[in-house]
């Protein structure tokens, strides 16, 4: 066994960067306000992480893919800065393990605001061998300004600098209530472990583009030990988060549905214990755009999902790929709305209802396509009652005849327009009046994602315990048994589906009274209508094999 490792961190404070020609105070391509009413001071510490701006061997940018969530980024840190003022410390809290050659994402704090969990990866000396170097879970205590490898507590086939292939990658982190952490890892421990109980060669199973190991949902104590497989699908469980207002407790996370025909990237939930699963929202909402967000009916995914103090989740929507990690700040109202079926509503026109609302007053697109309104890599919005959302922003930036300039005319105009990778600047937005204060400048050739306030709220989630009812045994674990629950199989139309309408039982298109039948209710009664008068008795169960 190893002893867990410790990294003291030393406190020194950082200069602020040289800025790109990006203003800190004014944002003329957007028609944002930053000017007017001051957002005020975050007192809170900060957490983002900078990285250079990735390029292939020729020099040109490289496009991250929501669909390959291993993707690395040679010499990304995380940044802790103790308040969002310009005499704020920062400090480099990754790099007295990454030495400047690693990579770093999916930051999380914890509920009262003391650690911080992230995905660290190592630089790979050898990329022609086939030790390559696995995304692990760091968490960094702030209270003892200690960073340590979560499972350097564990054997050393298993330890995070290791390279064994065995292990898996382990990203997205998130704290529960009782401290066990949510991750996204392809380690698939149970789907393993089902192949051996049936005499199958065991395997890790490939998401349905056959691009790389699919990642699901496991659980783990604090100290990387218990480690357990809560979700199941064909292709990636991402960005687990836990809701604190609706469905209070439950792990909230995209998911990449890829072999149904509404293919996608959705909201769904689940307990910390696997059970009741389900789809929460988007499945038929991705083509919900409007004219002044600029999004021209374009195909967006619905990404890092937060939770907003009012109970809406805030996502950055965007296409797979093509828009250099960034998209449009979208707010979803999951408690009244399982899917948009109207335009997105306009901040210029409040009294619109619908499902999603547009964060920002820009004119940001979140299409693959040129966005003068500049583009959002990320969002965290604020539980201390203003209103208020830490952003990752960037303006609009095109090569005009081979000169950087910013997108407004006449440089729009000219022989040859390319949109170039945004530099991103973190921004304290206030959701109230749209003005907007820079936090951290951005600097020529890097970019900065993944902020997050670290901050202790007033309200807490719920703890949810695992089911221990009688209709989840562990006599019916140990038979290979499960509990399905119906709803209704009588009013679902389409199809050969049965349905109930008027009084009458109907199966395809043939419909018969049934007597003294008026509810759904009343057909499923067996004192009403017995077994032959119901048009539908049978289900079928459909299982994907995996790839």
């Amino acid at each position: 066994m190893n002893s867990t490792k410790f990294y003291r961190i030393s406190l020194i404070a950082a200069f602020t960067a040289a800025i790109f020609f990006l203003g800190a105070c004014s944002d003329s391509t957007t028609g944002a306000k930053v000017t007017g009413a001051d957002p005020g001071v975050l007192e809170a510490p900060i957490a983002y992480v900078k990285r250079p701006i990735p390029v292939d061997d020729n020099g040109n940018p490289i496009q991250s893919d929501m669909r390959e969530p291993l993707f690395f980024s040679e010499g990304g840190d995380v940044y802790l800065r103790s308040n969002s003022t310009v005499t704020a410390t920062v400090t480099n809290i990754s790099g007295v393990v990454t030495g400047g050659q690693g990579d770093v994402k999916d930051l999380k704090p914890n509920i009262d605001g003391t650690k911080l969990a992230f995905s660290l990866r190592l630089f790979d000396p050898n990329p022609n061998d086939d030790d390559t170097p696995k995304w692990n879970i760091y968490e960094y205590d702030l209270s003892e300004n200690t960073l340590r490898c979560i499972m350097d507590s564990l054997p050393a086939t298993v330890e995070c600098d290791g390279f064994e292939v065995d292990k898996g990658d382990d990203i997205a982190p998130a704290y529960l209530p009782d401290g066990r952490i949510v991750f996204s890892s392809n380690r698939q421990t149970t789907s393993g472990q089902l192949q051996t109980d049936l005499n199958k060669p065991r395997f890790k199973s490939l998401d349905e583009d056959e691009d790389e190991w699919a990642m699901f949902l496991h659980i783990m104590d604090d100290d990387g030990t218990n480690i357990r497989q809560i979700s199941f699908n064909q292709s990636h469980d991402l960005d687990a988060t836990i809701l604190t207002n609706y469905l209070s407790g439950q792990i909230l996370f995209t998911r990449w549905d890829n072999a149904a025909t509404d293919k996608g990237m959705h909201l769904y939930t689940i307990k910390p214990d696997g059970t009741e699963q389900q789809i929460l929202y988007g499945r038929h909402s991705h083509n919900t755009g409007n004219n002044r967000s600029g999004t021209n009916d374009a195909t967006i995914q619905f990404s890092q999902p937060e939770e907003m103090e009012d109970g809406r989740i805030m996502v950055i929507a965007r296409p797979y790929t093509g828009t250099f990690g960034g998209g449009s700040i979208v707010m979803i109202d999951v408690e009244n709305y399982v899917n948009n079926t109207q335009a997105v509503a306009d901040p210029l026109n409040p009294s619109a209802t619908t499902a999603q609302t547009i964060g920002t007053i820009n004119n940001v697109s979140s299409a693959n396509e040129l966005s003068l309104g500049g583009r959002y890599s990320a969002a965290w919005p604020l539980w201390d009652g203003t209103n208020r959302v830490l952003i990752s922003k960037s303006t609009c930036q095109i090569l005009a005849d081979d000169v950087a300039r910013p997108c407004i005319e006449p440089y729009l105009s000219a022989a040859t327009v390319e949109e170039i990778s945004p530099a991103y600047a973190i921004w304290l937005y206030d959701l109230n009046n749209d003005a907007q204060k820079v936090v951290v400048q951005a600097e020529t050739g890097m970019v900065i994602t993944d902020i997050v306030a670290i901050q202790s709220r007033s309200i807490t989630p719920d703890f949810v315990f695992d089911n221990s009812s009688t209709t989840y045994s562990a006599s019916m674990a140990t038979e290979d048994l499960g509990a399905i629950h119906i709803r209704s199989v009588y009013d679902l139309g389409g199809g050969n589906a049965a349905i109930f309408t008027n009084n009458q039982a109907c199966f395809v298109n043939a419909c018969e009274p049934v007597s003294n039948v008026a509810t759904v209710n009343d057909l499923a009664d067996p004192a009403i209508a017995n077994a032959d008068q119901r048009p539908a008795r049978f289900v079928r169960f459909l299982t994907p094999v995996a790839l």
